[in-house]
């Protein structure tokens, strides 16, 4: 085994001592040979953003042509009419400009070389005119929009002096850019940039206006040109200079790293063949000595090793050379005279184990001091140990997991009584039960030992407890069930009663010039209270699985004043808050209460902190206003706010703390967005959401010192019409019949009054079937038929069905204490003409109705 080892090592490590030095020179050449290829790529990119910064610029010769006019005698003397002709005729001669101007020293245009069609009123306030005013002689200004061309040009300038070196006038030249420089005539991969770092040429048109992103350090070097490593990539420039000044820079980000150049030339390909042929060479190196020394001698020692473990042998069939192959040979002579001694023992176990181990039930034999001296594969597989481990084990070491015998252990009195004992044993690790058996084992007439055997009665002992669970579980469902019939059964009995309650109370009050002021507010209190009451049956309704909570007309200036404690102790000390409440007419909306208030009370302890700690004013202000498209575009979400123009009821937080910039403002809303040192509360994301649920939109309006305003809007809810509105709408049932089915006296009463209020006739049947004669008799004269869903005989689904089949076009609206989502599900794809839930108000039966 030693001489197996040291052979494959030291062929290992004539292997190294061979291919190590080559790989390190192959390496070293190539580390110099990369830098090599590399420097030069950057050498020619260099080169070819200088020459194009040096070879793509007239401006000399535009300065030639203008200080040959500044100093001819006709302009000194302003004689308008031949400096006009010398302009055309230079014009036309250089063929670089689209313009030459002359202006006073006061920037007013004296002479134009063509007629333009909107000419500068003054040129004062350019930057050529100044520079050429303060420097007196050849300038430049900024690349800009040409008045009397259109396109992107820069303005030059030459200042005309008087014999006291005074500015007397000054030319500008208009030039034609593509002639003067070349890059505006056609698409080149590099950037002009001006002087003062913006883009004017660019391939990519998004980018022109815009600041070269590394113009400060180009600006900074005093290089003319250079490439420098930014942010993982180059960035290459060249500076055009005039008159010893920069005019502007051609510049341009060049992608390209070390591994891109090496792979376009070549080198890397050539150095993976380098090492794809080392490896090859030193694979079938390695092979060859594994096929003909190192593996017939691992072969032979891994057949002694498998010996000296498990005491098998086996013959080598492989054909060896010279030596190996003799030792092979005697060898195998050995396995042969060890298996015919091993044959006729093995038989003899193997029959005996064959029988033990066919039992699917855990076996083992136990000595008179509880050692365990046999055992089937079962049982290994019930204690989870490695047969080879349980030599010297005792019984209750596997079995109880203790380290002595029970105070009462049955194994003793089975040796000594010769007798069979049986009891039940739950093994927690398994979580299984047994019927454990202890037998005594007679040899030659003594019972030395006990035969113990684990029968598995997990499953009966299951099916008995699955059994008990079982019954406990229905009768637990049953009681549920009732509970949950119980409680919808009450809500819905309820919500009918509810029903007349509200009906007759807001009857009365139609008469509220009739009745005393207590009466009326008597009548008030008891709206109130009902509602309350309505709310109770919805939560029991939800609670039987019969409904959910529904969303609730919210009277704005109220609920800001119910909230208003809970929002003055969730602020800071330092923070005054204000209430600037429109109370003129009533702000109604329709929403969640919880999750307004959230939005609300979120808003404040936002604007608390936005107070840093500092005194300050927090102001909350409702009101109404008419918003259309155009005000929807300054929301939040503008364009996608899709929101349909009309009146809109709002609230608006407003503080005076630090405020935000347009950076942060833009970022408010995203999720996890937070400008504190931990994101806490509710964030702005999540109000985003709430209030574009409730069909709302926010605007946003904040500066950096000055505080900010969060206005939100909500659809105006129709409770917010005004009483003479309502008085019409109320009248709009004259000349209709409406046909009342419901088993409850006190609903059909309360829906007939209403009915007949409201200028229409009513018509009453107690149940379905007298509901069905009654639409019989008159469905010609009938426009409409509120149906209760839950009556005896027949329910509202069947007497729904029967008028339909009657008169198709029917409009039937039905009527439930239980909730719209829960009748929807039964009812969905049926043609109902719409859903009204007990208790319900005039307002709400108008609004159905109609």
């Amino acid at each position: 085994m030693r001489q197996g080892n040291s052979i494959k090592n030291v062929l290992v490590l004539i292997q190294l001592i061979i291919i190590v030095p080559f790989i390190l020179i192959v390496i070293l050449m190539s580390i110099q040979q990369a830098n090599s290829i590399f420097n030069e790529k950057v050498k020619s990119i260099l080169v070819e953003t200088e020459g194009i910064a040096k070879s793509e610029n007239k401006v000399d010769e535009i300065k030639a042509v203008l200080k040959s006019l500044a100093i001819t005698s006709d302009v000194k003397r302003l004689n308008k009419q031949a400096i006009q002709q010398l302009f055309k005729e230079t014009i036309k001669n250089t063929g670089i400009f689209y313009n030459l101007l002359l202006a006073d020293k006061t920037g007013n245009l004296i002479v134009s070389g063509i007629e333009v069609k909107n000419p500068i009123a003054s040129a004062s306030d350019r930057l050529y005119f100044k520079r050429a005013l303060r420097e007196k002689r050849f300038v430049w200004g900024e690349f800009a929009i040409s008045r009397s061309t259109g396109k992107n040009t820069i303005h030059f300038a030459m200042p005309v002096l008087n014999e006291k070196d005074e500015v007397i006038s000054v030319i500008v030249a208009v030039p034609i850019m593509e002639k003067v420089l070349p890059m505006f005539a056609a698409e080149r991969r590099y950037n002009l940039i001006d002087e003062n770092g913006k883009i004017v040429v660019s391939n990519n048109k998004d980018n022109i206006g815009k600041l070269f992103e590394h113009f400060d350090i180009i600006k900074d070097s005093e290089k003319v040109s250079d490439i420098f490593l930014h942010d993982k990539h180059y960035a290459v420039f060249a500076k055009i200079i005039i008159e010893n000044k920069v005019f502007g820079y051609i510049a341009d980000e060049v992608e390209f790293s070390k591994t891109n150049i090496l792979i376009k030339s070549g080198f890397i390909l050539e150095q993976l063949i380098i090492v794809f042929i080392t490896f090859l060479s030193l694979y079938f190196t390695r092979k060859t000595t594994n096929r003909y020394l190192l593996q017939p001698v691992d072969n032979i020692k891994k057949r002694f090793e498998s010996f000296a473990v498990s005491g098998e042998l086996t013959k080598i069939d492989e054909k060896y050379q010279g030596e190996l192959e003799v030792f092979k040979e005697a060898y195998n002579k050995f396995v042969e005279i060890y298996e015919e001694t091993q044959d006729e023992i093995e038989k003899e176990r193997d029959f005996w184990f064959d029988t033990f181990n066919s039992f699917s039930d855990p076996i083992f034999i136990v000595d008179k001091d509880y050692r365990i001296i046999k055992a089937n594969e079962m049982f290994f597989e019930l204690v989870g140990i490695d047969k080879n481990r349980i030599s010297g084990l005792h019984c209750y070491d596997l079995v109880h997991k203790i380290k002595q015998p029970t105070v009462y252990c049955p194994h003793k009195d089975v040796l000594n009584k010769n007798l069979s004992f049986s009891y039940e044993l739950f093994i927690e690790e398994l979580n299984k039960w047994y019927l454990v058996t202890y037998s005594p084992l007679i040899h030659k007439g003594v019972a030395n030992s006990t035969i113990h055997i684990f029968k598995d009665i997990t499953k009966i002992k299951q099916n008995e407890e699955e059994k008990l669970k079982i019954e406990r579980q229905l009768l637990h469902t049953q009681r549920l069930e009732s509970l949950g019939i119980l409680a919808g059964g009450i809500a819905h009995d309820f919500n009918n009663m509810l029903t007349g309650i509200l009906g007759n109370a807001e009857l009365a009050l139609m008469e509220n010039d009739k009745m005393p002021q207590t009466v009326k507010k008597n009548l008030e209190t008891i709206k109130i209270i009902t509602d309350k009451a309505a709310h109770l049956t919805r939560q029991m309704l939800a609670y039987s699985g019969k409904g959910k909570f529904v969303l609730k007309e919210i009277d704005l200036n109220k609920f800001i004043k119910e909230i208003y404690d809970l929002v003055k102790v969730s602020i800071s000390k330092k923070a005054v808050i204000s209430l600037n409440l429109n109370e003129k007419e009533p702000l109604f909306l329709q929403g969640d209460p919880g999750q307004i208030e959230q939005v609300i009370l979120n808003l404040v302890i936002n604007a608390s902190e936005a107070l840093e700690d500092k005194d300050g004013l927090i102001t909350i202000t409702t009101g109404k206003q008419w918003c259309d498209e155009k005000y929807f575009k300054t929301t939040v979400e503008n364009e996608l706010t899709n929101l349909p123009e009309g009146w809109y009821a709002y609230f608006e937080v407003t503080d005076t703390g630090c405020g935000m910039d347009k950076s942060t403002m833009n970022k408010i809303f995203e999720p996890f967005f937070t400008t504190k040192f931990t994101g806490r509360g509710l964030g702005l994301s999540a109000i985003l959401g709430i209030v574009r649920g409730h069909g709302g939109a926010i605007r946003v309006y904040s500066e950096k010192g000055k505080g900010s305003s969060f206005k939100i809007i909500f659809p105006l809810s129709k409770m917010a019409e005004s009483v003479e509105e309502k008085v019409v709408k109320r009248r709009e049932l004259t000349n209709k019949t409406v046909l009342i089915i419901d088993d409850e006296e006190m609903v059909r009463d309360v829906a007939k009054g209403i009915v007949e209020v409201l200028g229409g006739e009513a018509i009453t049947a107690k149940d379905g079937v007298e509901g069905i004669e009654i639409f019989n008799e008159n469905r010609d004269k009938i426009d409409f038929v509120l149906l209760d869903l839950t009556m005896p005989n027949l329910s509202g689904e069947e007497v729904f069905r029967e008028l339909k089949k009657i008169k198709n076009d029917i409009k039937v609206i039905l009527m439930s204490g239980y909730n719209e989502q829960e009748v929807s599900q039964r009812l969905v794809g049926r043609g109902f003409a719409g859903f009204i839930q007990k208790p319900f108000s005039i307002e709400k039966l108008i609004e159905i109705l109609q």
